[in-house]
């Protein structure tokens, strides 16, 4: 128990999580090895090479090196994205070991050529061994995980660089330096075993992206490549490390040339262990004790500054020192007094400390001002072609001066003193450039210093902030404040005082703002005048922050606001003579409070809620008990948000109620994920615990534990799992997959997913068994459609299941696929699931797969197993199939089959307390069977229907007497179940329709005015369904909403179809024209309530472009701005295909830059340029591409997948009204072609 709680510990201090041991354990034994082998094989190259070979064609050996890097480099980077990464280094690394192995064979030979091979092919493995450490671990590592770990990770290259360099000299003597490359192959063998224990957990599928994905990333790396060239920061970054780079390879050449003079084979290989054992030590205590405070106070440049200062003091002494031999004992350690000797050993030293520290840190952060999108490829640029062309230009310099313009080991210090001084211009420079970078990016929003850990403490950074303060970019303005408020010490209040002068309203507010918690003397005088500010948000403001210095001197002008007529400023006065008034300011508000709490109008009683909620006493919430049942709405909506506000958990329980309501269930949801979720999370819990008892509530707990999004909300809802009905699973589902989307570090049990997928097993092969019997049988076919459909929600769900312990899109997409008609898409799809899965898992979804998309039944009617599935199903919780059950039960055909089970049957249905009335049942039945007939309803199931059909009021009509008139707005259809009625306009007769028929239909969609008079012509019966009920139904099944709108897009697609087989084109969709300033200020409004990644023009194209889009031009403006920062931007060279006819359908796109064509085959459809769009009708029903589009331009576009559509935009109700109503006009508009 106390290594336990000692191991807990511990991964605290090194902000390792529970969870990321395992994951963190092995990355740093797998570096730990990389880097001893990396120590071994180069230390045994070194000596066998310089035992046997004059140190002047080490200068060869470079450029061979060099070289060999290149082409290594490119090749690696050619193929890592093909191949599962584990299994890459598999065989790259197998390929190594082996021919390691031959090496070690043959280097007793006596071939001389041998060991100019190992000394270039072993810095070749190396380069390998590191670029696939990296290239793995950013596969396991996600961001959040990286910058908390990778310090931990690192310090293990230092710590097996250290330990091997001092085992060296023990294991020479011991075994000689050629079984040193024994060694060296068998660390590689370690490092791999450790890939494959890490592979088992984190690599489970088999599916890869098709190249196509690796070919869009190449020539998007290719397109843009060249524009590096072009930044001017990039360039200076260029210098600086192609200089340490020929410095570092310089000095290098210089220590073993002095070490070879006095050294040779076994003894030389001992002293290079020692020496990467002592650097190895001081590097690791100046990582970890000084590197980050060393960054942290002086910032980048004394941290770029001090490996070349080293270097050039070390320098300095090579080029001085003479070649005085003389050598001192202290224990094993000798020290060398030969003043040569120390001079290249220190400025070895200096390359071995610094730049894999201090250096390496701070060069990291000279990239920080580039653009997110061009860092990465600056990074790749710099190290993968600078750098070789740096080692290649050094090595050629050392040819040179070794074999045509020959010089002393001691002045080539001198070019080394030279490079070293330019590099320190240059750092100076780019220090400059990195200033003026970081001020026109920042200007941009193009950084965000939480994302990237930058040292806001910097100088340079608190001079940009400071800078930004004097934009007239509002959001820029308030993004430099926020900073700047936390920065400790800071003098904030001269510069708040000059923004309380700014033209934007939000930037008065917000400085009104600060100074209500600083409350500075100097600034009284600037608040006062604020108090005749235009804007009703600024003069609020001001009237809080006078109220905050609590002076008696201003408490008339306070009083004075509350006799406004405006609720929000009498209510501004009211909080702030409660708050920082004391008794006498309760006092003095007190009877205007509860005026406006007895009000009728409703925004008194909204700013009271509001006046709570700025307060923030937890005893003064008893107000909230009655506005949470205020006749209002709205009122309510306020109440809410002001009891999370003050935190007021005696609440909670009458807030869980509004979950009922469709109005105030969003802001519930939202102010429960809001509380302590201490407080909050076990109330929640009960619900779930106990779903059935509380079915109303327990749906909509899985959203607010998807915005609390902790580890324990993830657990909550999967250990009741079990508990809950089928369509709370599915709930259930959704949530955890949303939460483990936005929490990486959210875990769920494997063990238990496994387990509650083989109890979806059992009630899959239930309902199969069910069909099995129930299918020979006839007159049963309502039974028969409603167990199908709980059998395929069931297969539905154990994907969902699967998505959690593989790859979710592969699982995603093999579920559609097996949903596909074509027995050769099923079975490639099957083929997938067995080459995925492993063991028992594999065994069983395969059986179940199979059963599921297999359509052969048993043709022999067997009774006794029917009625006993029969019973059983009954007991199943599902109220559609109970009601189906009891339907049929009825048929006189059951006592045929069996009259002595078909009793038993009926007394079951009678003796169960959920039995339901016969009439209800027929009613129910009865008009899902019409809602069969309508043609937007007919690919629903019964039981959605059966959620419609209790929304259907009886209507009607006497003789004579209309329904509507022609010209009214449509709210609801009707279905004639007896009588007779006429449509007609005007005078002229249309149709007549009787019992069955329909009419009005399109109505619930769209409300557009009718354009038809309907009249009873004889007394009649109809069945009505309003639009409100039809909404409040898809407000809580999203599925029905889902099955509406693929029923109307296939119409949709048929009608365009007949469209263009007559010849006619498509209909262009009438979409308003919306100013591009009008966007802007949407923009301005609503970007500021939604975290985004993006500068406001790139969110500005993607807006207009949206607006182009009719399914999206009446979005309102919030949801518009977080569907343009939701969308993915995808680049395309020209000729490159976007997708294929026939591909699944899963996505849209907008054409932000260049152009594409639409064909079939070889007939050309289209050509669409800028601020264009297809695909959209993919996005909502998933249907194979009707035609392929391939790129005829280098292209850049917008996509939007389907998942992201419906999770962002069917939250709300309204926008899935304004979908369909843009549907239905589509339809209509195509129907008069």
């Amino acid at each position: 128990m106390a290594s336990k709680i000692s191991t807990i510990r511990v991964g605290r201090i090194l902000a390792v999580e529970r969870e990321e041991y395992f994951k963190t354990g092995i990355l740093f034994a797998y570096l730990f090895f990389m880097t001893a082998a990396t120590i071994v094989g180069r230390t045994a190259a070194d000596t066998l090479f310089l035992s046997r070979f004059d140190a002047t064609k080490l200068s060869y050996m470079y450029l061979a090196i060099s070289i060999a890097l290149s082409v290594c480099g490119v090749a690696f980077h050619a193929i890592v994205d093909r191949f599962r990464r584990d299994r890459l280094i598999y065989a790259v690394t197998g390929g190594m070991i082996l021919a390691v192995g031959v090496t070690r064979i043959f280097v007793d030979s006596g071939w001389s050529l041998m060991y100019p091979m190992i000394y270039v092919g072993f810095e070749v493995f190396n380069f390998l061994l590191i670029l696939q450490f990296w290239t793995f671990t950013n596969d396991v590592l996600d961001t959040r995980q990286a910058k908390r770990l990778i310090g931990i990770i690192l310090s293990a290259g230092i710590l097996g660089g250290m330990i091997s360099g001092f085992s060296i000299k023990a294991l020479v003597h011991a075994i000689g330096t050629s079984n040193l490359i024994t060694m060296y192959g068998g660390l590689m063998g370690l490092c791999v075993i450790l890939v494959r224990l890490l592979a088992r957990r984190e690599f489970t599928d088999t599916v890869r992206e098709t190249h196509s994905v690796t070919d869009k990333k190449a020539h998007k790396k290719a397109e843009e490549k060249q524009k590096l060239g072009s930044i001017y920061h990039l360039k200076l970054i260029a210098i600086i490390v192609s200089i340490i780079t020929m410095v570092l390879m310089f000095i290098d050449y210089q220590f073993k040339m002095v070490l070879k003079e006095y050294y040779r084979n076994d003894e030389l290989a001992a002293v290079l262990g020692q020496f990467y054992g002592y650097t190895g030590i001081v590097a690791l205590v100046f990582q970890f004790f000084l590197s980050s405070r060393i960054l942290s106070k002086y910032g980048i440049l004394v941290s770029l500054l001090i490996l070349p200062i080293f270097l050039l003091i070390s320098s300095l002494s090579i080029w001085f020192a003479p070649a005085i031999p003389g050598t001192v004992m202290i224990g094993s350690l000798v020290l060398y007094l030969m003043p040569i000797l120390n001079a290249v050993v220190f400025a070895k030293a200096s390359d071995k400390i610094f730049s894999d520290t201090i250096y390496s840190s701070a060069s990291q952060l000279m990239y920080v001002p580039l653009h997110a999108n061009v860092r990465g490829r600056a990074k790749v640029f710099v190290d993968g072609i600078i750098k070789p062309l740096s080692k290649s230009g050094s090595a050629i310099l050392l040819i040179l001066s070794a074999h045509f313009f020959p010089v002393a080991v001691n002045d080539i210090s001198l070019a080394v003193v030279g490079l070293l001084i330019i590099c320190i211009i240059a750092i100076f420079l780019v220090k400059r450039e990195y200033v003026k970078s970081l001020f026109s990016t920042l200007k941009a929003n193009q950084i965000d210093f939480k994302d990237i850990n930058f040292n806001v403490s910097d100088s340079s950074a608190i001079e940009i902030l400071v800078q930004g303060l004097e934009s007239q970019d509002d959001r820029r303005v308030l993004y430099c404040l926020d900073a700047l408020k936390n920065i400790e010490g800071f003098y904030l209040i001269p510069h708040v005082l000059t923004l309380m002068h700014h033209k934007s309203p939000r930037v008065r507010t917000e400085a009104l703002r600060v100074i209500e918690k600083i409350t500075p003397r100097q600034a009284v005088d600037e608040v006062i005048k604020r108090l005749g500010d235009d804007h009703t948000e600024v003069k609020v403001q001001a009237i809080l922050t006078l109220s905050a210095y609590g002076d008696d001197n201003h408490i008339k002008r306070i009083l004075s606001f509350l006799i406004d007529e405006d609720s929000e400023i009498k209510g501004a006065a009211i909080s702030g003579l409660m708050q920082y008034y004391g008794i006498d300011g309760i006092f003095y508000s007190v009877d205007i409070f509860k005026q406006m709490l007895e009000s009728p109008r409703i925004n008194d009683r909204k700013e009271i809620a509001r006046i709570i909620g700025r307060i923030g006493l937890k005893n003064f919430h008893k107000p909230l008990i009655k506005l949470l049942d205020d006749p209002s709405k709205e009122v309510q909506i306020f109440a809410i948000d002001a009891a999370h506000r003050i935190n007021a958990i005696d609440l909670i329980p009458m807030i869980i109620k509004k979950l009922k309501q469709k109005e105030t269930r969003h802001k519930a949801m939202e102010a429960l994920s809001a509380f302590d979720a201490a407080d909050i999370v076990p109330t929640l819990r009960t619900y779930l615990e106990f779903s059935r008892q509380y079915q109303e509530i327990s749906l909509y707990i899985p959203r607010v534990f998807e915005m609390i999004a902790s580890q324990e909300c993830a657990d909550i809802m999967l250990k009741n799992y079990d508990h809950a009905g089928p369509y709370l699973r599915l709930k259930i589902l959704d949530s955890l997959a949303k939460i483990q989307f936005r929490n990486h570090d959210v875990e769920l049990d494997r063990d238990l997913i496994e387990k509650w997928i083989n109890l979806e097993f059992q009630e899959h092969r239930f309902f199969t068994q069910t069909l099995n019997a129930a299918k020979p049988f006839d007159g049963i076919a309502i039974l028969i459609e409603s167990v199908t459909h709980i059998r395929h929600g069931v297969f539905e769900r154990v994907f969902k299941l699967l998505g959690f312990l593989h790859d979710h899109k592969v699982i995603t997409t093999v579920f559609l696929n097996l949903s596909n008609t074509d027995k050769r898409v099923q079975a490639n799809a099957v083929e997938v699931l067995d080459n995925m899965l492993e063991g028992e898992l594999r065994t069983s979804v395969v059986q179940i797969v199979n059963s599921h998309i297999s359509h052969k039944f048993n043709e022999e009617r067997d009774a006794i197993k029917f009625f006993d599935t029969l019973m059983a199903a009954y007991g199943k919780d599902h109220d559609w199939l109970k009601m189906c059950v009891e339907f049929v039960s009825t048929s006189p055909k059951f006592d045929e089959w069996d009259h002595n089970r078909a009793f038993a049957l009926r007394k079951l249905i009678h003796d169960t307390q959920v039995s339901f009335e016969r009439k209800e049942v027929l009613n129910i039945i009865q008009k899902v069977a019409i809602l069969k007939r309508v043609s937007f309803f007919a690919s629903l199931s019964g039981e959605y229907l059966a959620n419609i059909a209790l929304q259907m009021k009886s209507a009607k009509c006497h003789a004579g007497e209309a329904v509507f008139h022609e010209g009214e707005t449509g709210d609801s259809f009707y279905v004639v179940i007896k009588g007779k009625v006429l449509i007609h306009k005007g005078e002229t007769r249309l149709v007549e329709m009787g019992p069955g028929q329909c009419f009005g239909e399109m109505a619930i969609l769209d409300n557009e005015k009718r354009s038809a008079s309907v009249t009873a012509l004889e007394d009649t019966l109809m069945f009505k369904l309003e639009s409100e009920a039809f909404y409040d139904i898809i407000a809580d099944r999203i599925e029905i909403a889902k099955g509406v709108i693929r029923m109307l897009t296939q119409r949709l697609r048929q009608q365009l179809a007949k469209v263009a087989a007559a010849g006619g084109g498509a209909p262009k969709p009438v979409i308003p024209q919306i100013e591009e300033s009008a966007v802007e200020e949407m923009i301005e409004g609503e970007s500021a309530n939604i975290a985004s990644e993006l500068d406001s023009q790139a969110l500005l194209k993607r807006v207009l472009l949206l607006k182009e889009i009719d399914l999206f031009a009446s979005l309102p403006d919030e949801d518009m701005v977080m569907l343009a920062n939701t969308i993915e931007e995808v680049k395309y060279k020209k000729g490159q295909d976007i997708f294929l006819e026939g591909d699944q359908g899963d996505a849209m796109y907008g054409i932000v830059s260049g152009s594409v064509l639409i064909h079939k085959g070889n007939k050309d459809l289209a050509t669409l340029g800028e601020k264009k769009y297809f695909g959209e009708m993919a996005v909502l029903d998933n249907e194979p591409r009707s035609a392929s589009v391939t790129a005829v331009a280098d292209t850049t576009l917008l996509k939007l997948s389907s998942d992201d559509f419906y999770s962002i935009l069917f939250d709300k109700v309204e926008i899935t009204r304004n979908i369909f109503a843009v549907l239905v006009q589509r339809l209509r508009t195509t129907n008069t072609k």
